[in-house]
């Protein structure tokens, strides 16, 4: 359980272990319909978790790193191949123009100070 006797939290049985997840599939695996449908009414919890945590896990980790198969669900193998890698795309990419200059230049500013109820008036440019 997250809370110990103590009443402190213990942050190390919040985080769930890659033998957490594995038993989290076994169990969604006996209890799953047909349909690839889990159902949570006759899951008995992994030893300190609870059913809502379990359930949140599953529909928020592992379901979507697993695959339906037609009978229960297996991990996905990570594949390569997945992610594509950019490619930088000469023909298309942004050119600087020519007159361009690369150093950015500061905005100048207007600052006016008025004294003795505005019958003087200093501005200076920053």
């Amino acid at each position: 359980m997250a809370v110990e006797v103590t009443g402190y939290l213990n942050l190390e049985a919040m985080n769930w272990t890659e033998r957490d997840n594995l038993l989290l599939l076994h169990t969604v695996n006996t209890h799953v319909k047909p349909s690839g449908q889990a159902s949570w009414l006759n899951v008995k919890p992994i030893p300190g978790r609870t059913k809502r945590a379990m359930e949140q896990q599953w529909s928020s980790q592992m379901k979507p790193r697993c695959r339906w198969n037609g009978k229960s669900y297996v991990l996905r193998q990570p594949n390569l191949f997945d992610k594509a890698t950019p490619i930088a795309d000469v023909v298309n990419a942004k050119k600087t123009p020519q007159n361009a200059s690369t150093s950015i230049k500061k905005k100048r500013v207007v600052v006016k100070k008025s004294f003795l109820w505005g019958a003087f008036t200093f501005e200076r440019y920053e």
